[in-house]
């Protein structure tokens, strides 16, 4: 579904954003990539940490491109599925972090997760090229809304 038919629908809604909103959103997704990296860390947590780097990171990119995703259930699906249409992401990349917000969810809300390190990795490499990717898109197409 595009921006245009998400809006239509009353999944997203324009809104404009503030500079130091979109700032604070990829702060936020640098320190979440930090704690993720933390070997200290358990990997549970970390791959919970690696899909909110992503997370602030799509959140980021509707933000800077003047909207925001309504409130209710299913926000977060919502949320990066937007990343196909904000940073032209292509749908296998989008269909990953879905993957990991399932992942996330069955940890957080269902039962422990053991997360192989490989799929670890997997998730810390994609949450820093995510991070990559929207910095880049955002100092080229809204330098105005970065400090």
């Amino acid at each position: 579904m595009t921006l245009s038919e998400m809006l239509h629908h009353g999944e997203i809604e324009r809104l404009p954003a503030g500079k130091r909103e979109v700032s604070d959103l990829v702060t936020k997704a640098n320190r979440r990539l930090e704690e993720a990296s933390n070997e200290d860390n358990y990997e549970d947590s970390r791959l919970e940490m690696a899909y909110m780097a992503i997370l602030f990171c799509a959140s980021a990119a509707l933000r800077a491109s003047g909207y925001r995703v309504t409130r209710g259930e299913g926000h977060h699906v919502r949320t990066l599925d937007t990343l196909r249409y904000t940073l032209g992401l292509p749908s296998e990349k989008v269909n990953y972090y879905q993957m990991l917000r399932r992942a996330r969810n069955t940890a957080l809300y269902d039962e422990l997760l053991e997360v192989p390190r490989t799929q670890l990795a997997e998730a810390l490499e994609a949450a820093r090229e995510l991070l990559d990717i929207t910095s880049s898109w955002l100092h080229e197409t809204h330098p105005e809304l970065l400090d």
